[in-house]
């Protein structure tokens, strides 16, 4: 599994969705859209799944583990 993110519009910072998925998944709910609270601006965002993006990393699935590893800076390669 993988940590969908996206970033903050305002401040092009990662924010970590909490949630892990695979890239079929990802795939599947794309034409959604997701509400989050941006920790950076503290705004609420409307993004677009689509936009999201799959970390690289791995988070390994730990039994009782309650946190979500912080997402990874979004390297933007336009």
């Amino acid at each position: 599994m993988t940590l969908l993110i996206f970033e903050c519009p305002r401040t092009r910072r990662a924010i970590d969705a909490g949630i892990q998925t695979d890239k079929d998944t990802f795939a599947a709910v794309s034409s959604a859209t997701l509400r989050l609270s941006c920790p950076h601006c503290c705004s609420t965002h409307e993004l677009p799944i689509k936009n999201g993006r799959l970390s690289v990393a791995c988070v390994p699935e730990v039994p009782g583990q309650r946190e979500t590893p912080k997402a990874p800076a979004l390297d933007r390669r336009d």
